[in-house]
């Protein structure tokens, strides 16, 4: 924050307990610490009075140590510009991230709780991960890889528990669960759909193909900043680098999300069905989803505009761009 003058908030103020800007804005900061670290073995605090007319601490900086880590915890009302939310350093990676929480600014925009994507950040807010790649610094890394691997992780601290996945995320994602003694449940696309099957499952982690990856004991929170943690710590706990280390979770090639805009979204679906659904297997848990022993695809109609959203996975990259543009050629025909 940057305010040189006095808040009009006279108690946040006066020296008084409670007061002061380790107790106004610190906790906030403290809770997210404890949540994810637990309780450091040692504590180092810096509080000042920076401002000439304060009359309370209007800067802290607080030093958390662990065994295994530093976490450093900053506020204070002399920043002129925004810092970032978090940033987290690695021997072979780090994540930044600025404006940690989009609540705030959707309830001064008259947002409600329990409206569509409530609370669900847009991607140039979801912060930048890279990594050290032989050498090389990548920050490119397919969510449904990472959904894998962070599915890895619970369950080797929670055997035989639930994950949730939408249903347009790689099938690397069921089969990974699978191996390592999980189960996998998949969901329709969007983040009101996930939170309530992992409610109702007691699913300990989701993860939609979109990037978004939610926590039971994060109150079922949609957190990319708990996602690159883990990944993190996955990362420097072998001597392999991030690509080796993320390669078994990322199987078969993808097409990504393709949008077309039609006139008919419903006619594309059907001409999709036609043509792709002899012989295979199909589902309509969201949209049509026609899956073949190497291919699959999913074909749903945008709520919101005229669009149709196809994503299509093969065992090969050839099969992926022979069946992506077939399926484009037909909903793309009208």
């Amino acid at each position: 924050r940057y305010r040189t003058t006095l808040s009009p908030k006279v108690h946040k103020e006066l020296p008084t307990p409670g007061a002061g800007v380790l107790f106004d804005l610190g906790p906030h900061l403290v809770d997210q610490a404890l949540l994810l670290s637990g309780m450091p073995t040692h504590i180092f605090a810096d509080l000042r009075i920076i401002r000439k007319v304060s009359l309370v601490d209007d800067y802290f900086t607080l030093l958390l140590y662990y065994p295994t880590h530093r976490i450093l915890l900053t506020s204070g009302m002399v920043y002129m510009q925004q810092l970032p939310a978090y940033k987290i350093y690695g021997s072979k990676g780090c994540f930044i991230k600025y404006r940690a929480d989009i609540q705030e600014d959707e309830l001064l925009a008259d947002k409600i709780p329990t409206g569509p994507n409530w609370g669900v950040e847009p991607e140039n807010k979801w912060g930048t991960l890279s990594t050290d790649n032989n050498g090389e610094t990548s920050t490119q890394i397919i969510p449904s890889a990472l959904t894998a691997l962070i599915a890895k992780r619970f369950l080797a601290t929670n055997p035989g528990a639930t994950i949730v996945h939408n249903l347009i995320s790689s099938k690397a994602v069921p089969e990974i669960v699978a191996e390592a003694g999980g189960v996998a449940v998949r969901t329709r696309v969007g983040h009101s759909f996930i939170k309530e099957v992992m409610a109702q499952t007691n699913a300990v982690f989701g993860g939609e193909h979109s990037g978004h990856f939610y926590f039971r004991d994060f109150w079922y929170a949609d957190s990319g900043m708990l996602a690159a943690l883990i990944a993190i710590a996955e990362l420097t706990a072998t001597d392999q680098s991030f690509s080796e280390l993320i390669a078994n979770c990322a199987r078969y090639p993808q097409s990504g999300e393709i949008n077309s805009e039609v006139p008919d979204a419903a006619a594309a679906i059907e001409r999709m069905l036609h043509k792709f659904g002899d012989g295979h297997e199909i589902d309509r848990l969201d949209g049509i989803t026609i899956t073949a022993p190497s291919w699959w695809l999913n074909v749903r109609a945008s709520n919101t505009e005229p669009l149709v959203r196809l994503n299509v996975e093969a065992d090969t990259q050839a099969l992926l761009q022979e069946v992506t543009q077939a399926a484009l050629g037909v909903i793309r025909d009208f």
